[in-house]
């Protein structure tokens, strides 16, 4: 599941075995995300250290995504030979601990739009080469440092793992608050999503009414609204243009599934 940290509201999901690789549903999920909302404008994603383990996902993430991975770091995950694994990918000079002077080269998914590349598309090998950090001495006196994220991009990290810079900062306030999606989960779970016939409003009774309102309606809802779709039967002509009965036979899952994910957003404060 995808949670909006900044409004804990549930953006996609999917059902899956208990035995699944959740770094392969994240992939999947993002895949759900962007074709619903093309443009969605993620930043981050955070999780707990189980997505850290994989070095392909935060590769994929960075630069087939166009978004930083906050997981915390798992004891002996990082090759020994790599520069600065003892400080987690922040250099440090005889002067004491390096500052960011500044980032180059990354693509978030707006600079990825406008270069052409399509969600989940990995970058060429020149373009993640070009990504890249540079540390300043504190005091001056020591030369540059670059960091580069093709390396490692675990290691070396656009929002560093330590120090004070503003993102390092940022990224234990995004690490504090990822437990915004075990929270909706949980409600989830307690509503009886997942179970059997949880799919099936109580006003459907025969195989035909039942295979209209499926919760592949419910993913990209978000986006929609926040695209100014506000009309659960705007939302349903749009999933569904080549049905026309559709609208009027959804009406109550819609603006049930709707009140849900606009109940506690911020946009109507």
């Amino acid at each position: 599941m995808l949670v909006d940290i900044a409004s804990t509201l549930p953006v996609a999901f999917r059902l899956d075995k208990a035995t699944a690789d959740e770094r392969r549903a994240l992939l999947d999920l993002l895949g759900d995300l962007f074709r619903a909302w093309p443009d969605a404008p993620v930043e981050t994603i955070s999780g707990d250290s189980l997505f850290e383990h994989s070095k392909h996902l935060a590769t994929h993430l960075v630069f087939g995504w166009g978004i930083q991975p906050i997981f915390p770091e798992r004891k002996g995950e990082f090759d020994r030979d790599r520069r600065y694994v003892d400080t987690l990918g922040v250099p440090r000079c005889a002067c004491g601990e390096m500052k960011v002077r500044n980032r180059e080269g990354f693509y978030d998914v707006a600079r990825r739009r406008k270069h052409g590349f399509r969600p989940g598309e990995l970058l060429d090998k020149g373009r993640q080469r070009g990504a890249r950090i540079r540390w300043r001495c504190p005091s001056g006196r020591c030369k540059d440092v670059t960091t580069r994220p093709e390396e490692d991009p675990r290691l070396y990290t656009y929002y560093p793992r330590a120090g004070r810079d503003r993102l390092a900062v940022m990224r234990r306030v995004l690490s504090s608050r990822r437990e915004a999606a075990e929270s909706v989960f949980a409600a989830l779970k307690r509503r009886g999503c997942g179970a059997s016939g949880f799919d099936r409003p109580a006003w459907v009774y025969d195989d035909e009414a039942c295979d209209l309102p499926r919760p592949r309606y419910v993913t990209g809802v978000d986006g929609r609204w926040r695209g100014r779709t506000k009309n659960p039967q705007e939302i349903a002509r749009k999933s569904r243009p080549d049905a026309p009965g559709l609208q009027w036979r959804v009406p109550r899952l819609g603006q049930a599934v709707f009140a849900w994910f606009r109940r506690p957003s911020v946009a109507d404060l």
